[in-house]
């Protein structure tokens, strides 16, 4: 896995220069939507475009950052067909304005390549997954190999890993489970099936935009995504936007009104009907219309908003705190509740049926009792936990720490079960689809890994749930 991480994980030395010929673009304008129906790669002073069709013939039209084209004198490169027989490669020649290669007949709905754009001094690798057909997904910096089992190793393993250009995270997953929405640094988000792990879709460029002098173009990944409870959208948090998209296509339904930059968290409610977000060092709760953004209420909190979630079962978001609080807010009326002892900084916060869980700076998992406002288990792991991930059930919990060892745990009672220790990054993204664990790390590869479901205790019911988060419990 190393060697194909390395070369996946090849990156622009100096962007291709030259003067602009006939514009396509306009400076100071970020344009990353696709100009000629194809896959973009924006990277630093350079976007890629990229298409392929059913007769082997691949164009690769190559811009400056604000889309204008630049001199192809002197430049030579080839493309390899991964998903083809044999995997040819076949070199890319200028035709005009465009560099083209000329291929094996191609079948399925999608092609793998391996772009190799080159002149003295100046190399470009990448890897693009490219649709054959109308509404077949593509997207650059993935993996064009597919999901691929890890180099043998001690303890539990990964069934299989996705390898991406940049560091992964965050990530989340619908409530059946059935993908995962995968957010890499620089990168589109991309949206792959489980428990194969194939790309399903990926995330459509913003509208373009006026930067103002003096502001280059750049792609941000978002820092939270929330999944709405019927699994049809997504919201991604990107700097100070929010923008909601179809998930099986990718396509941008809308960017909604947000509460101000930047963006730290975003949750839906468990209705569909409303988004929980909060900001960046700001202890403010934002409730706001989940079809445009509209500011519903703003409630204040004691303290630094660090970590949120939102109850599948209840009108509630639990709200975690620089100073180690946990705050449950009510999203009908915007009453609050703070629930027990004050650790070290909340770092991940999710719901388990009635019960709270919790991962913090001290290095202990806390399983609250909603009801009676108090921790009823503590498991220190004696390490800072960053990251934590919840079943759809209940049951289990997983939590990563900042070595990036993720520990498994039974709950309601926190025991560790398991010690998963293949990550040598970070921890970034982690997420539970069924019996399938997804990990992100900033070694930028994306782990599925098969758990079995454990006996342990089955967690209280959604009605519960409801009872114990119920709004009058915070008079």
């Amino acid at each position: 896995m190393r060697s194909l991480a390395a070369v996946l994980a090849a990156v622009i030395l100096v962007a291709c220069g030259g003067e602009p010929s006939t514009p396509t673009g306009r400076p100071g304008l970020q344009d990353h939507g696709p100009h000629h129906g194809g896959v973009v790669f924006a990277g630093p002073r350079v976007v890629l475009e990229t298409t392929a069709q059913p007769d082997g013939r691949v164009r690769v039209w190559i811009t400056d950052e604000w889309r204008q084209p630049v001199s192809l004198q002197d430049l030579h490169g080839s493309v390899t067909f991964v998903g083809a027989p044999e995997s040819p490669t076949v070199p890319l020649a200028v035709r005009g304005e465009v560099l083209e290669a000329q291929g094996p007949t191609l079948t399925g709905d999608t092609i793998g390549l391996e772009i190799a754009v080159d002149r003295p001094g100046q190399t470009l690798r990448l890897p693009v997954v490219v649709p054959l057909r109308a509404g077949a997904p593509g997207a650059a910096t993935v993996s064009v190999r597919g999901c691929l089992p890890p180099e043998p190793g001690e303890g539990t393993l990964p069934r299989c890993v996705l390898p991406f250009l940049q560091a992964v995270g965050p990530i989340a997953t619908p409530r059946d489970g059935r993908v995962v929405v995968v957010a890499a640094l620089e990168s589109p988000t991309t949206v792959w099936r489980l428990p194969e792990g194939t790309l399903a879709a990926s995330m459509a460029a913003p509208p373009p935009v006026d930067l103002g002098p003096g502001h280059a173009p750049h792609v941000e990944e978002p820092v939270a995504m929330a999944i709405a409870p019927d699994g049809r959208d997504v919201v991604l948090a990107i700097g100070e936007h929010l923008f909601r998209h179809d998930l099986a296509t990718g396509r941008l339904v809308r960017e909604l009104a947000a509460p101000g930059p930047p963006l730290r968290h975003v949750a839906w409610s468990t209705d569909g009907t409303s988004l929980v977000a909060t900001l960046l060092a700001s202890g403010t709760v934002h409730v706001l219309d989940a079809t445009d953004g509209t500011p519903r209420r703003t409630v204040e909190i004691d303290g630094e908003a660090t970590a949120l979630a939102a109850s599948p079962s209840a009108d509630v978001a639990a709200v975690g705190t620089e100073e180690g609080t946990l705050v449950l807010v009510s999203l009908g009326d915007g009453a609050t509740r703070t629930l027990g002892e004050a650790g070290e900084r909340i770092e991940a916060v999710a719901f388990a049926g009635e019960r709270i869980v919790t991962a913090s700076a001290d290095g202990v998992l806390r399983v609250w009792d909603a009801a009676r406002g108090e921790p009823e288990a503590r498991v220190d792991v004696g390490t800072p936990l960053l990251r934590l991930a919840v079943t759809a059930d209940g049951r289990r919990a997983a939590t990563a720490d900042r070595t990036g060892r993720i520990r498994l745990h039974t709950l309601p009672d926190g025991r560790i079960v398991d010690t998963l220790g293949w990550h040598d990054g970070q921890v970034r993204g982690l997420a539970w689809a069924g019996a399938v664990l997804v990990s992100a790390d900033a070694d930028r590869r994306l782990a599925l890994w098969d758990l079995p479901a454990s006996s342990a205790p089955a967690s209280a019911t959604a009605d519960a749930a409801s009872r114990a988060m119920a709004p009058g419990t915070f008079r």
